[in-house]
């Protein structure tokens, strides 16, 4: 779901942008997007690290964050973190897994790191987005 959703996401940006298309093609570029969002969508819960999906795609992390923020307007971190935050709330929400468990299904080096990342994208604690997540469903 996160990935059709990324799809029909992507497929506005391009809409909207004035890249040239080249014979109703894909352009370089919305090429190196579309598998860039594959390999994200494939490997986000390892790797965190723009230098990781660059290598893949066989580009420097420079020229694919030029790419993706010009196609985009976002940054490649920014992808990253949206589909992390995106499987956090998601496993917080419909699994039993702890937030120990969590921080480490997503290749978070400790639980304060993940604790750290997911308050600063949501803006409370996990083990509080729980607690409110568990209280609405109750309510």
């Amino acid at each position: 779901n996160r990935l059709f959703a990324f799809y029909l996401d992507l497929s506005d940006i391009l809409e909207r942008t004035n890249l040239p298309h080249t014979d109703g093609c894909l352009t370089r570029y919305e090429s190196i997007i579309k598998s860039f969002i594959e390999l994200l969508a494939t490997h986000y819960r390892k790797e965190h690290k723009v230098n990781f999906y660059a290598a893949q795609l066989n580009l420097s992390a420079h020229h694919l964050t030029q790419i993706v923020k010009l196609v985009t307007g976002q940054s490649v971190s920014d992808f990253i973190f949206e589909m992390l935050f995106s499987e956090a709330r998601n496993l917080l929400t419909h699994s039993k897994l702890s937030v120990q468990e969590i921080a480490t299904t997503l290749n978070f080096s400790d639980q304060s790191s993940f604790g750290k990342f997911f308050k600063r994208k949501a803006g409370i604690s996990p083990v509080d987005f729980r607690k409110d997540v568990l209280f609405v469903e109750e309510g």
